[in-house]
């Protein structure tokens, strides 16, 4: 079914991921090896991490030069190697994604199922407990098993044993999300966001499950909702933080348009709200196109949240500081590229 069926829109355009990636390759020379940075991810990830993945290797989280390489092909998703939290939000397996999608070979989509199943029979040993079942681990994990799962159905390492396990944990992600939700609610917290993104990615590309309505309503809720956590001035966290935020507040709002569904920003709450939270943003950012260090946050690059904040909102202001970015950044290297928004 999940192979056939005619399938929700994701915005990663498979044909559009590639071209651009092959226009960003041309562009920046010395990024041949680049899959791009998709999804504000914390690393550029790149062909030869995925063929690391495949040959044994996972990046634990926390560090960017942390490979860890587990022996006879299983992954150890049950003994703490400096962020076990951060492990178990399978981002390690996301090169692994994006590396099909480029390629079409088959073993990729082979390491994430066989890494998926691996942490699907070790679930049950991780202690504590709350590393696999907490807030913002079911959020993300969830999301990026939903991505994967609506993209990877077809190919022949995601039988149908692979395809029920990751449907129960998506399903068992959400039912544990609204339980909780119900009792200790986050809504002035970036957790919220999490949950609110994980909500509308897995409701929208899932419509079979019953319950999918009930997630998408829930993470408008909380979308609009965060809107009375956004302060006069348009701040919310550190800069690091407060930039990943807009991109949470506007990437959902996009699939939710792609599958022609109403959207949360139609609340003129949290449209000025985020029109404040982008033009600080705008207006923070430096010269050479990075933001500053404020906070607990670290230097970074601005342009996925001003790029999807001017898109949702069509803001002249903010389409301004992204030419004077673009302007900077072709005359320091012949070219500008913005990732992740060509579908």
């Amino acid at each position: 079914h999940l192979a056939r069926r005619d399938r929700p829109v994701d915005l990663m355009n498979l044909t559009g991921y590639r071209r651009e990636l092959d226009r960003y390759r041309q562009a920046f020379p010395t990024k041949a090896d680049s899959l791009a940075r998709q999804y504000n991810a914390m690393y550029e990830w790149t062909l030869s991490d995925a063929n690391r993945i495949v040959n044994g290797e996972h990046l634990y989280a926390g560090s960017s030069t942390n490979w860890i390489r587990f022996d006879k092909g299983t992954v150890d998703w049950v003994n703490n190697r400096g962020n076990l939290y951060g492990f178990h939000y399978m981002g390690s397996l996301e090169p692994l994604l994006l590396a099909w999608a480029y390629t079409n070979d088959e073993k990729y989509a082979k390491a994430f199922a066989d890494a998926f199943n691996d942490w699907w029979e070790q679930r049950d040993e991780v202690k504590p407990q709350r590393v696999v079942w907490y807030k913002l681990g079911l959020a993300i994990r969830g999301r990026r098993l939903a991505q994967t799962l609506h993209h990877l159905a077809s190919t022949e390492s995601f039988d149908t044993r692979t395809q029920t396990r990751m449907l129960k944990t998506i399903l068992g992600s959400c039912r544990w999300l609204m339980r909780d939700w119900e009792q200790k609610p986050a809504w002035s917290s970036n957790w919220g966001l999490f949950v609110a993104t994980g909500f509308i990615q897995m409701g929208t590309l899932f419509p079979e499950f019953r319950e999918s309505e009930a997630w998408i309503r829930q993470g408008n809720e909380i979308m609009r909702r965060y809107a009375r956590t956004v302060k006069p001035d348009g701040g919310t966290e550190a800069l690091g933080y407060h930039a990943g935020i807009i991109v949470s507040l506007t990437r959902p709002q996009q699939l939710l348009r792609a599958n022609n569904r109403p959207g949360y920003v139609d609340d003129p709450h949290l449209r000025d709200s985020l029109r404040r939270g982008v033009r600080l943003l705008a207006n923070m950012t430096m010269p050479n196109g990075q933001f500053p260090a404020i906070g607990d946050g670290r230097y970074g690059n601005p342009v996925e949240a001003l790029s999807l904040g001017a898109d949702v909102l069509q803001d002249a202001e903010v389409k301004g500081a992204l030419a004077r970015i673009g302007k900077y950044q072709i005359g320091r290297t012949n070219g500008f590229h913005v990732s992740g928004l060509d579908t």
